[in-house]
């Protein structure tokens, strides 16, 4: 064998091997079927071979091979995980407070024009907005800030720009004028639900609801697609 090739032939459990200097081994052109069952295992003593003539030569020094396992795999999982963690965050509380807007509708259209069930509809409907819907709007939006500042979006970026643009709009909505207008609507029934002013409050109110639905199913969507 030429010795630029700088490959050494050996016999080893009856095998003929070409061991280059590498640490690769392959089998000779009379291996046969046994080269394959035996690879792994002289590979592995090929590379070791090969490690003690390195060490020998003076190429590396004998505390590299004692060195630790490197650790840049495990931060890079640690890393991945919290990415994943405040993605799972922020999209199951956007899940979980666009789910509550959207049964206001239903609340209301199932209330009817009974005052009780009014007077009822609406106090559940302000239970979920303060304690869920609005709570976990926040969140979305402090998971949605954390995942820019941590890199992997960018507020140059024109759908996020969007989303904010529209998740501002829709906090303006709901604190300036669905708000009052839920309030609006609980005095005109605690008064009398076979109203004209009654029926004027509650079409404001769900006409409300609905257009910030309409609002939140826009940044879901932006969200999803990424269209811009």
């Amino acid at each position: 064998m030429a010795t630029s090739l700088a490959q050494r032939r050996t016999r080893i459990g009856g095998l003929r091997l070409i061991i280059l200097r590498r640490g690769i081994v392959r089998p000779g052109p009379r291996a046969g079927r046994r080269a394959g069952a035996h690879l792994a295992r002289l590979t592995h003593l090929a590379r070791l071979t090969s490690l003690h003539e390195a060490r020998g030569s003076g190429r590396i020094r004998p505390a590299m091979c004692n060195l630790p396992p490197s650790t840049g795999a495990s931060s890079g999982v640690v890393q991945m995980s919290l990415d994943l963690a405040l993605k799972f965050v922020h999209v199951l509380s956007a899940v979980v407070a666009v789910g509550a807007n959207v049964t206001y509708v239903v609340w209301l259209r199932l209330a009817g024009r009974d005052r009780e069930r009014v007077l009822f509809a609406i106090s559940g409907i302000r239970f979920l907005d303060r304690r869920l819907a609005n709570p976990l709007y926040v969140v979305v939006l402090v998971t949605g800030v954390a995942m820019v500042l941590d890199g992997q979006y960018s507020f140059e970026t024109g759908w996020i720009a969007a989303a904010i643009a529209l998740y501002l709009l829709t906090a303006a909505v709901g604190i300036v004028l669905f708000a009052p207008a839920i309030r609006r609507q609980v005095v005109e029934a605690e008064r009398d639900t076979a109203t004209a002013a009654y029926a004027t409050a509650a079409s404001r109110s769900v006409t409300l609801a609905l257009s910030t639905t309409a609002i939140v199913f826009l940044i879901v969507f932006l969200m999803v697609t990424k269209p811009f």
